[in-house]
């Protein structure tokens, strides 16, 4: 984890009941870029702005994304384009 992303290790943001409903699958990086066709940059940017879902650290080096919050910053994207 480079110095910029420390930032991001915090602590979590509370889960919404809906999101506990829905299960809670930890994505890695990889999967994120591929799932919403980013790269690492743009993703980091867009987490920045609070534009982009926020990472949780898993351990000290090891940070991922809730399953569903990515699904719904999928989901809402699309929307934009049919709206």
């Amino acid at each position: 984890m480079s110095r910029g992303d420390q930032a991001f290790c915090g602590p979590s943001p509370s889960l919404k009941d809906e999101e506990v409903a829905r299960g809670l699958a930890i994505l890695r990086i990889g999967e994120v870029c591929r799932r919403c066709g980013l790269s690492r940059a743009t993703i980091w940017r867009l987490e920045r702005a609070d534009r982009f879902p926020a990472r949780r650290c898993l351990t000290g080096s090891l940070v991922g994304w809730l399953e569903c919050e990515i699904d719904d910053w999928i989901s809402s994207r699309a929307k934009r384009r049919t709206a």
